[in-house]
């Protein structure tokens, strides 16, 4: 099962597997797509997930893991700060992740959004995540 993303015109599109990477500036979205027996809840998010991202991001900060409602269901959020992978100076960027994890059957979509830290985004990030629609 895969889905389908509204990303804002004009953004660097790379693909890989079942995963897709848009990109503008220091503004990202992942979007990764896996079999998985179980609905991702927060219980595993903390357990398994934050660990994880622990040791996959640099300068790690977690912010809080919750659940959001959107059209497409109802996804565990993993919001942190980490260093941008896409720095181009010597500064690095800290930027604000908010991370979604959608589950339908046995199929998980992930939703991974970054910018720049303080930059007002949550109109698009919403947006965004509210486009996400599963295809069968």
């Amino acid at each position: 099962m895969s889905v389908t993303v509204r990303i804002p015109a004009g953004w660097t599109r790379t693909e890989g597997g079942s995963s897709a990477l848009f990109t503008s500036g220091f503004d990202s979205v992942a979007v990764d797509t896996l079999s998985t027996p179980q609905a991702p809840t927060t219980a595993s998010a903390r357990t398994f997930d934050v660990p994880e991202l622990q040791t996959t991001s640099n300068g790690f900060v977690l912010g809080q893991i919750a659940t959001a409602a959107r059209p497409a269901g109802t996804a565990v959020l993993v919001t942190y700060e980490a260093l941008s992978p896409l720095a181009t100076s010597s500064q690095p960027v800290v930027e604000a992740v908010e991370r979604y994890q959608f589950w339908r059957g046995t199929h998980e979509a992930i939703l991974t959004l970054s910018s720049p830290a303080g930059t007002a985004n949550a109109g698009a990030w919403r947006t965004i995540t509210d486009s996400l629609r599963w295809l069968s």
